[in-house]
This record gives C-alpha cells, structure tokens and sequence, in this order.
C-alpha cells in the first residue's frame, strides 16, 4: 500500500500495489493520509472539522452522477456513500476518534470504494508460514496478534496482526495490509521478545498497556506488503479457560463467510450496496472455494509446546 502526493492541493492516492486499485482523496495531504495509518494512528494536523473529504476509485465511475448517497451518522463523522459511485466524509470533532486508528466516518467511506472492486477490508491476521499463506479471521480476544507472534517466532513472513485488505489476486485469494504496524497485548511479551532476537533491528514503542512493532522501516523479506493465502482459518473464543491443546476442525463454508461479513464492513454487503455486494460476494465465493477453510480454537500449546501445536495446525 502506498500513499502518494496529486497535482491538486490537500489530495492524495492510496494504492494498493497487491490489487492495482486506487482511492484518490481529496482534503487530506498525503502526509495526514500516512499519520492515519501509522503506529502514532494521529495525523500531524487535526482532521478538518465539518469540511468535506471526497474519496473516489480511480478508473470507476468518478463522476457525480448516480443514486442517491446513503447517510451514515457516526459518532466521529457523517459518510454520505453514492451507491456504486464516490463517497464524501464530513468528520466531528476530532477528539471523538481519539482512541481509534482512523475515524469510523471515514474507514466506511474508504471501505466502500474498495468494495467498488471487489476489495473487503477486514479485521483479520495474514501470514505465510513453512511455504503456507494463512488468513486467520476472529473477533478480539480470539488471539489473533498472539497467533500472528508466534508464527513469527517460527520463522513466519508475517503481513499483519489485524487489519487487512482482502481479494482475489492473479494466483487466488490475497492478502494486503493496512495497518504499519503489529499491536502486542498483554500475555504476548516473551514471543516479542523472540521476535526481537531474530530481528533485532525492530523498534518498539509503548502504546498505553501495549507494545507496538512499527513495519514501514522493517525487513520487507520477513514482513511483506502481501501474501497470497492458500488457507482461512476461522478462530473461536474459548468458552472459559483456554485449552492446553490446539485444535482444527472442519467448518461450513457458510460460516467462513459469515465471519468474513464480520470482519470486514456488514454494510456493504447489504442492500443498500448492490453494486458493492455484488462485487463482494463474488470475492468471498471465489475465496471459500480457492482456500482450504477450517476452524481453529489456539491452546496454551502455542507458546508452551510450539514445535506439536503448529503440527497440529498445519496438519
């Protein structure tokens, strides 16, 4: 993912080098742009206030012609999104998105002119591992980031920890990260401190209770942009204790796909978006069919006994 200076004045290209599409924006400088997506999550200026940003899809039907827009009133913002058409965000206050990565406003209005191709953004860990490309999708606490560190630990080329651009490449399902960064939480120190060891040249920074890995600067062979995924792991939530032991099991494709809906923007596979659905749900059927889907409930066995627990997830 990249992001670039336009012509015009406070306007600029995200461009996803996985999938050859870009969301041009207009009222936002390239560098406020990049702050939102950085381990900071703070752009060195304030968002402007009430004053509209305009996303498009570059190459897509740019123009303001089209439906009428479907408002979404956020809590940080308004997103006025024209079905199948341009986008324009009208961000509050900024300190009601103080907490977050990027405003809610806005990630709906980029989500949606991603989905114009195809493209689902998703709260989901991807990585590659002994010649595997894994999508792991679960709600928090399901231990994502935890997964994503051990199998770092391992050896893995590791993606991203949580948020992901997901479609269908020339070669299958593929992975694109959003995040430059990788969040570690409490109970995760001593595979950092694995993680550190391999690559000692990492930095850290305290984010509140947490550790943050900046990427941008990291090791691009250890931490690609993007990975094609050859497997999808569904994770659970354990129903109390977690288990000593790893487990995988089989799973309906109509519950990879619930998750997948989950994880990404649920708006946009909804009536209101047909054009956007439409693209979608062909992006999640040809997903469900071109990687092998299981679920995957992680035991304490991930840190305490590895070298059985990912024979077991690699089975």
């Amino acid at each position: 993912m990249r992001i670039e200076d336009r012509d015009a004045e406070a306007t600029a290209g995200i461009v996803s080098d996985a999938f050859g599409a870009e969301v041009r924006v207009e009222g936002l400088s390239a560098d406020t742009v990049r702050a939102l997506f950085s381990p900071e999550a703070r752009p060195a200026d304030p968002l402007p206030e009430g004053r509209p940003i305009r996303l498009a899809l570059e190459g897509n039907g740019t123009g303001p012609g089209g439906p009428e827009p479907v408002v979404e009133r956020l809590d940080d913002g308004t997103a006025l999104c024209r079905p199948g058409g341009p986008a324009e965000v009208r961000p509050a206050d900024p300190r009601s998105f103080r907490d977050r990565l990027i405003p809610r406003c806005l990630h709906l209005g980029l989500a949606q002119q991603w989905a114009r191709a195809g493209l689902a953004t998703a709260h989901a860990a991807a990585f590659e591992i002994d010649g595997r490309g894994v999508l792991a999708f679960g709600p928090s606490t399901a231990g994502k980031s935890l997964l994503t560190l051990a199998a770092s630990a391992r050896g893995a080329r590791v993606v991203s920890d949580d948020w992901l651009l997901l479609g269908i490449g020339p070669d299958g399902p593929r992975a694109e990260r959003l995040r430059e960064f990788l969040m570690v939480r409490a109970g995760g120190e001593a595979l950092l401190d694995a993680l550190l060891a391999a690559q000692p040249g990492l930095a850290v920074r305290r984010a509140g209770d947490r550790k943050v890995v900046p990427l941008a600067s990291a090791p691009s062979e250890r931490f690609p942009h993007a990975v094609d995924i050859d497997e999808t792991w569904v994770m659970q939530v354990p129903e109390g204790p977690r288990r000593d032991r790893s487990e995988v099991r089989p799973v309906a494709a109509a519950a990879v796909l619930a998750r997948l809906v989950e994880s990404s923007m649920p708006l946009l596979f909804g009536a209101s978006f047909p054009a956007e659905r439409a693209a979608l749900m062909q992006t999640a059927r040809t997903w469900i069919q071109r990687s092998r889907c299981v679920e995957v409930e992680t035991g304490t066995d991930l840190i305490e006994d590895p070298d059985r627990a990912w024979a077991r997830l690699l089975t």
